[in-house]
């Protein structure tokens, strides 16, 4: 289980401005950045600072370490964690784990990670550091605890996460050296210590500058040697507390810190605020982060805040620090961007930074004047920098107001397809009422939009807690807490509705972003915020490619088992008779009435939409100036409807049409698009089943290709019918049907038209099919529009010359099912009273004609069920759902699909199977 943070206090905050220089220049200027850098990124091979078990505080808390270990891939993953002691004599513990596939580990409370040797076990308490290895690509981080009690579970008073460091350099770079630096609260200062861990077998040589951020030189310098696998601390040493002060008057230090090391090694610096005045002074905040590996010429900040509201009366504010390592001053263009990407941007104006010197935003005056709420920052340079962000909590409205809280991270240097967070969080319990709730920022530098897929996994591996697509406008961002949707997410622990999972995002193009957790003294989402922890998200770890993600398509080798009726044609009762998803009376996202709402313009009334639907597009009239008749019998269906209490409108929660089939319907994408989403309803009027049906034809959105589309639905195939299929299905469908599902859409609709099937008035009129669009109407409408493939009924009879010239010219494409029939040609409804024939040509050519069109395929050209359906609202399916499946599907049409799925999946790489290729005038 995830550790809880237990409590949480609220900070002064750290007020930095640039201080005088002092004292005297002992080393000498660098070379250009990258001249002397050797820096390998892993993930298979990764470190932590510290490992802290029941160590002391000087206010008589206790230090206690645990890790979190993110499996991303689509097997397990074999970890090792070897606690190594500081002075690289030996190790504390070597532990072995299988992690599950999209798993996670978690070390608190584990007996063997409490059980590590001691390195004072008179009281009962271990210092050292901490090295992963794992077979495959992994993703971790360190949480710092300080207790008030001498046990692993004793209450949190504070608390810190980390990444594991995974880039060894013999250069790295911190943009704070603080001592007894002032934070604008009455005698609380800051201090900066270092840890330098050494995972080389042979002892490393580090020199540990402190450079004025002026640039006008090195202000300190300490040589160290550091043991094979060990690691070495500033905390207390002489030689690190009597570095001089670079503001004489007030005792205080200012500087940013630089690491050279003639081996790699990683490090780590933690800033302590301390109420008082010595280095040992009792710690009010412990703030761990990794140095920085490497440099760049661009850098970004996920989140620009100023005078944003936090809740009560606490406002956010944000300003970058760029450290400019290089020996010649570097000139940086400043751009805050806009959340919905748009120009003019918030702010933009350059600085110049003198060599060896930093830029801090706070107090700028072009930062101050930035002309917006919320944003993105980013930071182009003419020479690689780094740099961090800081995000505060102020006590008011104004950029002086008082501290309450505040977070450094790192400025992003590189951007990811793929990225990561350790924790998803809602509603996660603490202790005196706090609760914890998660919230993500993605950022897209493109200046063309992004889709995003975020995926929340379940921590034991068995699945998708959830998964969702998001698109982000160019240079835009996208923000859980401003996403509607995010706070109903499906709870990990539906009885308490609470979640916890990890979150893997994956994005068409490059994009940065970060996970933030609130503390909030409360249970609900809008309860005060008592602490917050911003994490860079971290990405591209280089993990396997995984078969059932539904974010990265993974081309298969070899083909792959495809179960029809769980991947293309879905008919079992546990789906279709799901008693939350299918019911109108629950709004389930599979029944009528949520599908219909989904359609409808924000404030109108779906009631009134349904009613015009019935009323107006089956009356008689012209559709391309070919009759259509009344259907009078489906507009009576208003009458028969029952209504809501007290008034003359329809009651959707009480639709007489019951789900029947949901349908992958990826073979129609023809002409670059994705395919087909559909859910098939039969009209069912007190408990008797009637002769209609109503097809909702989705779009699948450009938000993903076809191949990822198709992998969502193959990934089905492999979990039995029951709630996990059906929550699996949902987020699929969800992706199609939900309103905002295709931006471009009338009302964010994805809908590509809604064909009905009917006979409910036998004696006098014939079997009919109709074809409605979603029209941006004042309000948005479905509007009979004509039925595709199909010629109006005159070219069967007084025109039908017309209609042989037109097939005796396409026959070669009619036969090859690429014939799209002219747009003059088509009616406004398909009748089943005749068949087609067609003079002069084939029989041949006249049967793929005439099962191309909508009553040839329903009628006479193929074996169809009850007359003139593939999907019966007659018959209840059996056990299976399939007894209401034509001939035709059972044993032609699905094979043609499946076979279409199969080539899909190969993308060309299994041998035997050739490219998927689309029927163009495929419509059915």
């Amino acid at each position: 289980m995830l550790k809880i943070i237990r409590t949480a206090a609220v900070y002064g905050a750290l007020a930095l401005a640039a201080g005088c220089a002092g004292g005297d220049d002992d080393g000498t200027m660098d070379e250009p950045l990258g001249s002397a850098q050797q820096s390998i990124a892993s993930s298979t091979h990764q470190f932590a600072g510290d490992y802290l078990k029941n160590v002391p505080t000087t206010d008589g808390r206790t230090q206690w370490s645990s890790v979190v270990i993110n499996n991303p891939n689509p097997t397990p993953a074999t970890v090792t964690l070897t606690i190594h002691r500081n002075d690289g004599t030996g190790t504390l513990a070597v532990l072995s784990k299988t992690i599950p596939a999209r798993g996670w580990y978690n070390s608190y409370g584990q007996p063997d990670w409490l059980g590590a040797t001691e390195t004072d076990p008179v009281n009962h308490r271990s210092t050292g550091w901490i090295e992963l290895t794992s077979d495959v690509p992994v993703v971790a981080n360190n949480r710092l605890d300080v207790r008030t009690g001498t046990t692993f579970n004793s209450p949190v008073a504070l608390f810190n996460d980390a990444p594991f460091l995974n880039s060894p350099s013999l250069r790295l770079f911190s943009p704070y050296f603080l001592r007894n630096w002032p934070t604008g609260m009455s005698g609380v200062t800051q201090w900066t210590d270092v840890t330098v861990n050494n995972p080389n077998a042979a002892p490393a040589h580090v020199t540990v500058r402190v450079h004025k951020i002026d640039g006008s030189g090195v202000h300190a310098t300490r040589n160290v040697t550091v043991p094979a696998k060990g690691s070495w601390s500033s905390y207390g040493k002489p030689e690190w507390l009597n570095i001089p002060p670079t503001d004489p008057g007030n005792g205080g230090a200012i500087g940013w810190i630089e690491v050279l090391s003639d081996a790699p090694v990683v490090a780590s610096s933690r800033l302590a605020k301390r109420s008082g005045a010595t280095y040992d002074a009792s710690p009010l905040l412990l703030d761990d982060s990794g140095f920085q590996a490497g440099a760049a010429h661009t850098l970004r900040a996920p989140l620009f805040l100023k005078g944003s509201t936090a809740g009560g009366t606490s406002t956010q504010w944000s300003h970058p620090v760029v450290v400019n390592p290089n020996p010649t001053p570097t000139t940086i263009n400043v751009v805050v961007r806009r959340p919905d990407g748009t120009l003019p941007d918030l702010a933009s104006f350059s600085r110049t930074i003198p060599a060896m010197g930093w830029w801090n935003a706070f107090g700028d005056a072009s930062w101050s004047s930035a002309a917006g709420l919320i944003g993105w920052t980013e930071i182009t340079a003419s020479q690689p920098v780094f740099g961090l962000n800081r995000v505060m909590f102020r006590d008011g409205n104004t950029a002086s107001s008082p501290f309450k809280l505040f977070d450094d991270e790192p400025l992003v240097q590189t951007t990811g397809s793929q990225s990561f967070a350790t924790f998803y969080l809602k509603k996660w319990p603490s202790t005196a009422g706090y609760t914890q709730w998660t919230d993500l920022v993605v950022n897209n530098p493109s200046s063309s939009p992004a889709t995003i897929t975020v995926r929340i996994h379940k921590v034991d591996g068995s699945g998708d807690l959830t998964f969702f697509t998001r698109q982000i406008a160019g240079r835009g961002m996208w923000r859980s807490g401003a996403d509607p949707e995010w706070l109903s997410l499906p709870a990990s622990d539906p009885a308490n509705g609470r979640s916890v999972g990890w979150v893997e995002i994956t994005s068409s193009s490059p994009v940065i972003g970060l996970n933030r957790v609130n503390l909030r003294s409360g249970d609900t989402p809008s309860s005060p915020v008592v602490l917050f922890e911003d994490t860079v998200l971290q990405g591209d770890i280089g993990a396997a490619c995984d078969p059932i993600g539904p974010g990265v398509f993974c081309a298969r080798t070899t083909e792959e088992t495809v179960s029809r009726f769980k991947e293309l044609m879905i008919v079992n009762p546990s789906v279709v008779n799901d008693p939350v998803r299918a019911s109108s009376a629950q709004n389930g996202h599979w029944s009528f009435r949520w599908l219909m709402e989904q359609m409808v313009t924000p404030g109108a009334d779906p009631s009134e939409f349904v009613a015009s639907w019935l009323s107006k597009g089956f009356a008689a009239g012209t559709v391309n100036e070919y009759p259509v008749q009344d259907r009078v019998n489906v507009m009576a269906l208003i009458d028969s409807w029952p209504k809501i209490p007290g008034t003359n409108k329809i009651d959707l929660s009480q639709s007489p049409f019951k789900l029947l089939a949901i349908v992958n319907r990826i073979d129609l994408a023809s002409g670059g698009g994705a395919g087909e989403g559909r859910f098939v309803f039969g009209l069912n009027q007190g408990g008797s089943a009637q002769a209609m049906t109503v097809i909702f034809e989705y779009k699948l959105p450009a938000s993903a290709s076809r191949e990822v589309w198709t992998q969502r639905f193959h990934a089905l195939g492999t979990l039995p019918f029951g709630e996990n299929y059906n929550a699996r299905l949902q987020m699929i469908t969800d992706q199609y049907a939900a309103r905002g599902a295709n931006l471009a859409g009338v009302n964010g609709s994805a809908l590509g038209q809604l064909r009905t099937n009917e006979l409910l008035d036998p004696l006098f009129s014939p079997w009919q099919l109709r074809e409605f669009n979603l029209v941006a109407d004042s309000p948005a409408r479905l509007r009979i529009t004509t039925t595709k493939q199909t010629p109006a009924k005159s070219f069967a009879f007084e025109r039908s010359a017309e209609l042989a010239s037109y097939v005796s010219r396409n026959a070669s494409a009619i036969l090859a099912g690429t014939a799209i029939v002219p747009g003059w040609m088509l009616g406004g409804e398909s009748d089943a009273d005749f068949e087609w024939t067609v003079p002069g040509v084939s029989e041949q050519v006249r049967h793929a004609f005439a099962q191309q069109t909508c009553n040839g395929c329903h009628a006479a050209e193929a074996p169809v069920i009850d007359n003139f359906y593939h999907v019966s609202p007659l018959r209840t399916g059996g056990s299976d759902g399939t007894g209401r499946l034509s001939p035709f599907l059972l044993t032609t049409d699905l094979q043609l699909r499946e076979d279409f799925l199969q080539a899909t999946l190969c993308a060309g790489n299994c041998r035997g199977v050739g490219p998927a290729r689309a029927t163009s005038s495929r419509a059915h």
